[in-house]
């Protein structure tokens, strides 16, 4: 196991706001991965590639596998087979992907802030720099701050970071709700 001071590799998670600048999450991926698991048994499918002992998220629900939406797990296995392609080892079970099922996994090694909600990990790591300036705002530097245990790291500009905290991104929503459940409501009274 892979150790980083006080903390093994499986208790850091990479945190980034976007998913396509040269900070984002996919070139992030890249990157890590190549440094924390370079070539071993692998799979490609549809221009990804799944290696063995990667760190992979499940990002939808499927109650067939019993795996959903954010859980995090690594590739144990690489079956070959169209019903056993790759094994993932989750903190509650084993579970088998079949080809079809391998675009329910992503690699994990770094993930959006979006996507981490309601996660917590020992140390979180983030890039704070100007060229994800369009994604830094208050709030989403709350939700990266929050997601992180133990030790927070930033990585970048304290330009970036003053210019991401005044930034308030509160959205005013423009939905009628309101509006709605009063007709709702003075409706409901009308019947009665």
């Amino acid at each position: 196991m892979l150790r980083s001071g006080n903390f093994e590799i499986d208790d850091i998670q990479v945190l980034s706001p976007l998913r396509k600048p040269i900070l984002g999450v996919d070139t992030l991926n890249t990157l890590l991965r190549e440094r924390l698991n370079p070539h071993t048994q692998s799979l490609t499918f549809q221009n990804r590639e799944f290696r063995l002992g990667d760190r992979v998220i499940h990002v939808i629900n499927n109650y067939e596998l019993a795996v959903f939406n954010g859980e995090t797990g690594i590739i144990k296995s690489i079956g070959y087979q169209a019903d056993k392609s790759v094994e993932v080892s989750f903190p509650h079970q084993d579970v088998w992907y079949s080809i079809k099922d391998l675009e329910q996994l992503e690699l994990a090694y770094a993930t959006s802030v979006h996507r981490a909600q309601g996660s917590e990990f020992p140390v979180v790591i983030m890039p704070v720099h100007e060229t994800l300036s369009t994604a830094l705002n208050r709030n989403v530097l709350y939700t990266a701050i929050t997601r992180a245990r133990q030790m927070l790291v930033l990585v970048g500009s304290k330009t970036a970071l003053a210019a991401g905290i005044h930034k308030d991104m509160t959205l005013e929503r423009n939905s009628n709700l309101s509006l709605r459940l009063k007709r709702h409501s003075l409706a409901y009274q009308k019947t009665i």
